[in-house]
This record gives structure tokens, sequence and C-alpha cells, in this order.
């Protein structure tokens, strides 16, 4: 040790002054507002639950959508039948009788244009099942009823609003509100004639930007037999409308018609053989 080495005086920690901060400036809290995307509406079962005093029945009429395209007003129309047998439901859109004037939603007029005229929908809400079929392909495709739009589910509270007079006839009109078990709301105004209120001439459901009107004509209180409620034991099921479609096309080409699509399975290679030949 070198006695002539002064020792390093221990250094004290520096004490620097600190950063000097501004307090923080408080931002005013702004209400942020979540848009809940709305449920598309399954008509065949909001009708079935309006129109369940009338138990088994059948009734002729239309639909039509309203809504805006670039700002200007769009409607757009289709034939409907629906049918009520003990809570199964039966609805047919026939494209066939399509009234002068109408103007068809673009996925029904491409239906129309590779010859599917007619579509039927079985609704089984016991089974939580609906099944569409296409009765030209004789084919069909089958999902399950969501849980919310099983009628028995589905609450409605209803409003007097009075009697209104539209094209000189006098209507009985009432607001009403589906309350469905996902918190969704629909509001529906009906109209009737005051002397058989039960019979909706016809029933305006609005959403947002849009509004879909029934317009019903005659009603009979017999509806088609049981076995109308019933998926054919010949007709083929397909897993989903595109497929069913496109079958449906390749089948009108010549490959098509040399030698019949007997299963999806075959559909698929003959699809996928197309897309590697192009």
């Amino acid at each position: 040790m070198n006695a002539n080495r002064i020792p390093a005086r221990p250094q004290a920690p520096l004490n620097l002054p600190r950063t000097y901060q501004e307090p923080p400036v408080e931002l005013p809290k702004q209400e942020v507002k979540v848009h809940k995307s709305q449920r598309p509406i399954n008509l065949d079962c909001a009708l079935a639950k309006l129109l369940q005093s009338l138990e088994n029945f059948s009734a002729v009429g239309t639909v039509e959508i309203h809504r805006e395209v670039d700002g200007r007003p769009d409607v757009r129309s289709l034939p409907l039948t629906i049918s009520i047998l003990g809570g199964q439901i039966r609805s047919e859109i026939d494209l066939r009788r399509v009234e002068e004037g109408l103007k068809l939603d673009d996925q029904f007029a491409t239906m129309r244009q590779i010859g599917v005229n007619q579509l039927v929908t079985i609704t089984l809400p016991k089974v939580s099942t609906y099944s569409v079929l296409v009765p030209a392909a004789r084919s069909y495709i089958s999902h399950n009823l969501p849980l919310a739009d099983v009628p028995g589910l589905i609450r409605v509270a209803s409003r007097v609003a009075g009697q209104e007079t539209i094209h000189g006839k006098v209507y009985s009109k009432f607001d009403l509100e589906m309350l469905y078990n996902t918190d969704d709301r629909v509001k529906v105004e009906w109209w009737a004639k005051p002397e058989n209120k039960d019979q909706p001439e016809f029933l305006k459901f609005i959403r947002e930007g849009s509004s879909i009107v029934v317009r019903f004509k005659t009603y009979q209180m017999a509806p088609p037999p049981a076995a109308s409620y019933e998926v054919p034991n010949d007709y083929r099921k397909y897993a989903d409308m595109d497929l069913l479609m496109q079958a449906i096309t390749v089948a009108q080409t010549p490959l098509g018609k040399v030698k019949p699509i007997n299963t999806e399975q075959t559909f698929r290679a003959r699809f996928n053989n197309d897309r590697r030949g192009q």
C-alpha cells in the first residue's frame, strides 16, 4: 500500500433540481356511442308471431323492401305466400307471378335468369331448423334456426294508434314493437280494416335506413296439408345456396347435360377441374 496516496473522497449524491412538470390537462369527456349492428329480420318467424291469433291459415301478398341507394329511394318487390299449420311455417316466393312493373332484388333476378322461379322455405320452430327448397332443381339447403327467431320467444308490445284514411279507405292502426332475447327491437305498424283487425292488410317493419312492407291480398283459413311442411325424400341436399346455384348453372352447360350431377362431391370435382383448365 502506498502511504503517500490520498484516499479518494466519497462523493455525495448530486442534489439536482427536479424537472418541472405541468399538471396534466384534463380533456372534456366525450360520450362514445357504439352502434350495434342490426340483426336481419327472419320475416317468416316475425309474421308467424304477429299473426298467431289466426292459428292455421294461408295468406297471399307481396313483400316490398324500401331503402335508399345513392340518396334515392329504391323499392324491390316479391310475391309471397305464407302458411302456418300447428306452428310449422311454409313460405313461397313464386317469381313466375311477378306483377308488371315490380322491380326484383338483384339476388332473385339472378335466380330467375338461371331458371329458378320458385323458392320454398319450411321453418320448424319446435326443432329449430329451417330449409330452403328449390323445386326446379329438386334440391334444398337446411340450417339451424337461431333461438332468437323462435316465435314463442319473441315478445310483442302494442299500442292503439287510432284510425287513418288511406286512398279513401279507413284503417285501424296499431303501433307494435317486437322484442327479441338479443335485446334487438323492431318497430312495426299494423294496418287493418276496423271490422277485421286480426287480419292486417299491410304491415310495415321499420329498421334504421330501411323498411319492409308486407301487403296481404287474401286470407284463407285452410292451409296446405301437413306433407307440404316436409322436405320431399327425393330432394338433394347442399351445404349452402351458393353451391346449389352453381350446380344448377353447371347442369345447364354441355358438360352438365352429358352426365347429370348426382352428388355435391361430383360438382366440386367438376368445378375444380374447370378452374385448373382455365
